[in-house]
Formats: C-alpha cells, structure tokens, sequence
C-alpha cells in the first residue's frame, strides 16, 4: 500500500464569479495533491460539492515534494511551491492537469514561494541579498510566459535591528492585503 508523505490539501469556492475572498455558504472544490514515496510520481485530485464526488486523478512526474506553505489561485489555476521554492507545481481547473513551472533562475538554490503576482495572475516572492523580490509570470514579446522581475524591496530600510538578514525566510503571503 502506497503511503504519502507529501500531502496537502486547499479548499476553494466552486460559484461561478466569486472572488473567493468571502464566499459563505455556496459549493466549494477541494484540491488534494500528493506525492507516492515510492516514486517521484506526484497526483491531484479535486473534490466536489456539487456532485460529492472525487475527480480522477490528474498525475505528473515530479521529483521534490510540495511544501507545507500556502496555495495560490489565480485565475484557472492553483499553484503549490515544490522543493523549497525551486519549482512551481500548477494545477489547471480548465484543462484539470498538472505543469511544473521552474522558479527564477537566481532562486534554484535558494528557494521562495508562489504570491499573487500583477494582474492577479503567479507570482514569486524570494530573498537574495537581504533584498525582499518580486516577480511575474507573464508573456513575454513572443508570446512565450516568463518571469518579469518586479519590485525589489530593501528590508534594512524596513528591519534595520535585525542582522544578519540572511536568518529571514519568507514562508506566508496575504492574497487580499498584498502581505509577505
């Protein structure tokens, strides 16, 4: 019997519309991802209220494991941190199928998480130089999506008694307030 040692669960609105920042009441969607220790072999699953039923499962290939930090919805889709922010594993409600999106170049070894980027669609939050930074997943001239370097933020101005600023981590978000 496989086990999962990944596991992880997000629970969204279903209504058509809704912003999902104050929904009370209406159906709702559970989106479970997990990952079999047995392989590198990482699925999702979405519950219904609607029906009360399960979805089959969508599964993909994936080596490194979802972290514990918060979801992100943007758009059609929700997207979880992989590997301490080194990937981005995506689920797409329309298409109901699972893509990875690599984090930007300069955090592959040092990780971030998923925030609601400009235009509420993905985006990337990560620390590099004791600089707090911002980006976007976004078309580039092609048409091809990549990441847009956004807002860079110097926490010495803003935490000027905490040294060295390499001990921050950022682990959460606030999708309505815009806080990290």
């Amino acid at each position: 019997m496989p086990r999962y040692p990944y596991f992880c669960q997000t629970l969204t609105s279903a209504a058509d519309g809704c912003d999902h920042l104050d929904c009370h009441g209406g159906p709702f969607l559970v989106v479970a991802i997990g990952t079999y220790d047995e392989a590198d072999l990482t699925w999702a699953s979405i519950y219904s209220s609607e029906t009360s039923a399960w979805t089959t499962s969508s599964s993909i290939e994936l080596c490194g494991y979802i972290e514990e930090s918060p979801s992100l919805l943007a758009r059609d889709a929700l997207y979880f941190s992989v590997q301490l922010g080194e990937r981005i594993l995506k689920y797409d409600f329309v298409g109901q199928g699972l893509q990875v999106v690599d984090a930007p170049d300069m955090y592959k070894e040092m990780g971030g998480i998923v925030v609601a980027g400009e235009g509420g669609g993905l985006g990337f939050a990560g620390l590099k130089d004791g600089n707090l930074h911002l980006w976007s997943w976004q078309a580039g001239p092609h048409g091809v999506a990549e990441w847009v370097q956004g807002r860079i933020i110097k926490l010495r101005t803003l935490l000027p008694t905490i040294e060295p600023l390499t001990s921050i981590d950022v682990i959460g978000f606030r999708e309505d307030t815009g806080s990290v």
